[in-house]
């Protein structure tokens, strides 16, 4: 997990937007940001749920806000404590809830 501060100007009000990304397998960037789990295995949804109970009690929620264009081959990913297998990767945002 990688914390970030956004900035962004909204209808003439200053916001700071508070965000963080994990370096996760790049196939399950469509379950975080559109919710499809299709073609995904059963040991991946189970990582992708504990992934998901991690974020809520950190504050964040687990619907990302965006995904990285860099796909990289990685053996130690932000999952790799329940998803212990190389995968190609990229960095998914979350937003604080």
């Amino acid at each position: 997990m990688h914390m970030s501060n956004v900035a962004h100007n909204a209808h003439r009000c200053n916001m700071v937007v508070n965000t963080i990304f994990y370096t996760l397998p790049s196939t399950w960037a469509c379950y975080f940001i559109n919710g499809d789990a299709t073609g995904l295995e059963r040991e991946e949804l189970r990582a992708i749920r504990s992934i998901e109970r991690e974020l809520l009690m950190t504050g964040y929620n687990a619907c990302a806000v965006d995904a990285g264009d860099d796909v990289e081959f990685v053996k130690h990913h932000d999952a790799c404590h329940v998803y212990p297998y190389a995968a190609e990767c990229v960095k998914i945002y979350f937003q604080e809830a």
